[in-house]
């Protein structure tokens, strides 16, 4: 089964993905960037794919948002592909050229996309590392 770490500051949302896709994949949460990079450092190639909310906020050091956390993973490791869910407000035409967001991910995804498409873009991910 395929491990993913989801990154988000929202722990309903979170546990509500985490439910949806249990079947599917091994999910583990992590509510700020730094419990997240702890983890990695444990073991960096422990997730398949990393789940990120482009709009967390700085961890409590106030240094580590959404995009710094991508852009420190992508300089670490090649690998895994990042998925950015982004939040409803973005256009679609924005959302498909999400370099403008953040080059270094992988996929862009609304977060009202719904819980079947997120888990369809996270198989395609797999699929295509």
């Amino acid at each position: 089964m395929c491990r993913i770490a989801v990154l988000d500051d929202d722990r309903n949302w979170c546990m509500a993905l985490q439910r949806f896709l249990k079947n599917t994949f091994e999910v583990s949460i992590f509510n700020d960037a730094t419990s997240l990079i702890e983890d990695l450092i444990q073991d960096v190639r422990q997730y398949d794919l990393i789940m990120v909310d482009l709009s967390l906020p700085p961890d409590a050091y106030g240094e580590i948002d959404g995009r710094k956390f991508i852009r420190y993973i992508r300089e670490v490791l090649l690998e895994p592909p990042i998925l950015v869910l982004v939040t409803a407000f973005i256009g679609k035409n924005e959302l498909n050229s999400g370099e403008i967001f953040c080059k270094e991910a992988d996929a862009f995804l609304a977060k009202d996309a719904g819980l079947d498409e997120i888990s369809r873009q996270l198989q395609q991910l797999l699929v295509n590392r």
